[in-house]
Order: C-alpha cells, then sequence, then structure tokens
C-alpha cells in the first residue's frame, strides 16, 4: 500500500528532528483543531476600522495588541502606518 505523500515527508521530517511524525503531525494540527483565536478579547471588525479611522487605541485594548499576535498582524496590515508592533 502506497502511503501519502504527507505522511512519507512527516516521517523524513521527523527523522531529521528525532521525532515521529504523530508527534509532529500533532504539534502541526493542533492550531488547526484546537486554535486560540479569536477570544473573547481579539478586536471586532467594527474595531479594526475605528482604529484605522482615528490610529490610536485605548490603553486596554493596545495591550491586547501587546499579547495577541493574531490581533497585532491584523492592526499592522492595516492601512495607517503607526500600528502597534506585537511580539
Amino acid at each position: 500500500m502506497n502511503k501519502p505523500l504527507f505522511r512519507i515527508e512527516a516521517e523524513r521530517l521527523a527523522a531529521e528532528l528525532g521525532s515521529t511524525a504523530e508527534a509532529l503531525l500533532e504539534r502541526s494540527l493542533r492550531p488547526i483543531l484546537h486554535p486560540d483565536f479569536p477570544t473573547r478579547e481579539c478586536f471586532l471588525p467594527d474595531e479594526l476600522l475605528e482604529f484605522e479611522r482615528r490610529g490610536t487605541l485605548t490603553p486596554d485594548r493596545s495591550q491586547h495588541a501587546e499579547s495577541c499576535d493574531t490581533c497585532a498582524a491584523m492592526l499592522r496590515s492595516s492601512s495607517w502606518s503607526g500600528a502597534p508592533n506585537a511580539g
């Protein structure tokens, strides 16, 4: 029986890293199967639009942007060049 290409590559990479294909695949799939975004604190679309209009965040929202890579990336991708830089 032929193995799927993803399995062959997972086995090759796992051997290179000194791991198992199962562990490698589990680590790779964890963010998809158990996402940590969005949380209750993450930015809503209207907040992102308001940020683009005003160019500022309240202190509590700025603090969230510093601790959430995904929200920080959304702010950085806005047209305003002074978006906070997280991480």
